[in-house]
């Protein structure tokens, strides 16, 4: 205990209730200064704490997301499930937990490998009633597939990283579209999310390659990840994967496993 602690009754529990006691008592200026820095990290430890024990209850609480948007891709169904679903379905458990949620949009320009690009950058901050905040952040480029244009294309990936910095800072997972939620279906978001962002230059390189139909240059920068790496990205789009089903397609078809075998790499995806 500090010497303005020791000042004070020993029946005094908070900083809050120190700094009364100290007031009442006309101590100095440098020891309320000092109780208030108490009171203040005393309020910060309070605050987390509830923040976690309110995310664990929301966890349990929280129905598991189902994916009720179908997607037809050549030969190709699957679901997913949009931005407005996923906010539906959690927000009864958020308001009962005492969550509520926003996101910061900002521009970034990022170093690639033919000088630099465009990128938006999403940021979902998780806030709980008591004031602790947590947040989970994710960059990619506009989606210029499609016909869209420069406003479209813009409003399509914002939509997507809202989608999964919110996923993530919550740490939900979505059902299977085969089982319709008698399974999770999920995996760490939050993992996952890191890894592609620790990976991203090599991830932009692999799938502007394949865009390019240069082969050669998309093995050559999947050479450079661990197999560890490999595996933890080889999640298909449905489940929030970052290749898209025409990506892997390509990767898995006998022209991507003659330019592996040209770089000299037989490591199977």
């Amino acid at each position: 205990m500090n010497d303005t602690a020791k000042q004070l009754p020993a029946n005094i529990s908070t900083p809050a209730m120190l700094l009364e006691k100290a007031i009442e008592k006309g101590l100095d200026v440098d020891s309320l200064n000092k109780l208030m820095e108490m009171q203040f990290m005393y309020d910060e430890r309070e605050a987390k704490k509830a923040f976690d024990e309110s995310l664990s209850r929301f966890q349990s609480i929280c129905p598991t997301i189902k994916r009720e948007k179908e997607v037809k891709y050549n030969q190709v169904n699957y679901k997913y499930a949009t931005l407005e679903a996923i906010r539906d379905q959690i927000r009864e458990a958020l308001n009962e937990c005492g969550f509520s949620y926003r996101w910061s949009i900002t521009d970034r320009t990022l170093e690639t490998v033919d000088g630099k690009a465009d990128a938006i950058q999403a940021d979902c901050i998780l806030t709980h009633v008591q004031g602790h905040s947590e947040h989970n952040a994710m960059t990619a480029y506009p989606d210029t597939s499609g016909s869209k244009n420069s406003i479209q294309s813009r409003g399509s990936t914002v939509t997507y990283l809202q989608r999964y910095t919110l996923i993530g800072v919550l740490g939900l997972t979505s059902a299977d579209s085969d089982t319709d939620g008698a399974g999770t279906g999920g995996f760490d978001l939050l993992q996952y999310n890191a890894l592609v962002r620790e990976l991203y230059t090599s991830i932009y390189v692999v799938k502007q390659a394949i865009t390019d139909g240069d082969l050669g240059v998309a093995v050559e920068a999947m050479v450079e990840l661990s197999r560890e790496e490999k595996d933890t990205l080889w999640k298909a789009p449905t489940k929030g994967g970052i290749f898209t089903t025409e990506e892997r397609k390509i990767m898995q078809s006998p022209e991507w496993r003659e330019a592996r075998a040209a770089a000299g790499d037989f490591d199977e995806m």
